[in-house]
């Protein structure tokens, strides 16, 4: 299987990184542009995720460690700059090459004994590994700087032909750069022969031994590229928040990694951008509007790994091969249906078990619910009821069609 070559992936990449490019001249917002600059980079750790589970087949439960890695080796750049008082815009620019690079020399050190194993053996190492480093990140609290980490100042020096980092307009222009450089070298390595090596040790590993190719320095070199893009992620985050901690090595962290990256999907880079979106919207947008955020998260991997295993990305390309629009759109109000009856249910559910809600209801979609009136349990029920079976009979009638 040759790794994809289509132009919607490449069009989709270059589109995301020309809008953070032109951001800034639309957007006078800086909160919009400090959560856009969090976009592409939660994009970048996604497609790090696909190098890894894509295409070579390695499932990782301790990836939050190469992007903070890279988050504490551009923090003690940055400190070092301040430091030495020789810090001026271009050697902070050079702050995510920095985590890139550091987050490269662990996996060199760790990478070849993850890559001689593969499948459960392999996530378990992972798990352990990030663990592992989650610990010593707690106990050495002189290195860590501790449950509060460390933190570092980015506006050093006079300003470079006007630059100095100093405002969310300069920083989104900086992701999209590095950004931009790093899905180009995610899509070279796999057009080059690595890439389709990758692909073939993921479906057949003894086929590709037996051919006198060894599977380990394929592994190899997958995760060297994933935890170099990964701590380009980690040093880009230090750079625009200024600081680094030990959570960011936690297993919370790094399933986190996962479930977006398998939500957006992990073979195309049209999928790292959607999983960084989602991941942004999800952590930052949803946690503030529901406390039940992170329940609607699972609900959504769980129904994407069961019905649609390359996750958004593969669910509209199959739209695009639809034959039967009416078909298609009744798939689509099906699914939406559905979606807001789970809601609905689910607020219920929460805003019941608060005593102090019962009473006086909660607002959703500009209209008043309350956990005591059966009347709103049935019409979330009726939501769901009928957005599968809308769904269903769009489904089926596709593949009829078909």
């Amino acid at each position: 299987m040759t790794p994809p070559r289509s132009r919607v992936s490449l069009w989709l990449a270059a589109s995301a990184v020309v809008l953070l490019l032109a951001a800034p001249d639309l957007i006078a917002s800086p909160a919009a542009l400090h959560l856009l600059s969090q976009v592409g980079i939660a994009v970048l750790v996604c497609a790090s995720y696909g190098l890894l589970l894509g295409h070579t087949g390695l499932l990782s439960f301790g990836h939050a460690v190469y992007p903070a890695l890279g988050a504490y080796a551009g923090v003690y750049l940055l400190r070092y700059l301040a430091d030495v008082g020789g810090g001026h815009p271009l050697s902070v620019a050079l702050v995510p090459l920095a985590g890139g690079l550091g987050a490269l020399l662990a996996a060199l050190a760790l990478g070849w004994a993850q890559a001689r194993h593969a499948g459960t053996v392999f996530g378990m190492v992972t798990l352990g590994v990030g663990e592992l480093f989650y610990a010593l990140a707690l106990v050495f609290s002189s290195v860590s700087g501790g449950e509060g980490g460390i933190t570092a100042n980015r506006v050093q020096g006079p300003p470079v032909l006007g630059i100095r980092w100093s405002n969310a307009q300069e920083m989104l222009g900086l992701v999209a750069v590095y950004l931009g450089g790093g899905l180009l070298l995610y899509r070279w390595l796999l057009l080059s022969v690595p890439g389709h090596l990758m692909h073939a040790v993921r479906d057949n590993a003894r086929r590709v031994a037996f051919t006198g190719v060894n599977p380990v320095g394929i592994r190899f070199v997958a995760l060297l590229a994933s935890a170099f893009l990964a701590g380009m992620a980690g040093g880009l985050g230090a750079l625009l928040f200024e600081m680094a901690t030990p959570d960011a090595f936690s297993t919370h962290r790094s399933a986190q990694y996962l479930v977006f990256a398998v939500l957006g999907g992990v073979g195309s880079m049209q999928g790292a951008v959607i999983g960084g979106v989602l991941m942004v919207f999800a952590t930052v947008w949803l946690s503030t509007q529901t406390a039940a955020w992170m329940f609607y998260t699972g609900v959504a991997f769980c129904a994407v790994v069961l019905l649609s295993p390359g996750g958004v990305a593969q669910l509209l390309g199959s739209m695009r091969a639809v034959r039967h629009w009416q078909a298609a759109l009744a798939t689509a109000v099906g699914l939406a249906l559905a979606c807001a009856g789970v809601v609905v249910l689910t607020e219920l559910i929460y805003h019941h078990s608060n005593l102090t809600q019962v009473a006086s209801g909660f607002a959703l979609w500009g209209l008043g619910w309350n956990p005591s009136s059966w009347l709103d349990w049935m019409v979330g029920l009726a939501l769901l009821c009928a957005g599968a079976l809308v769904g269903w009979q769009g489904r089926r009638g596709n593949q009829t069609c078909a």
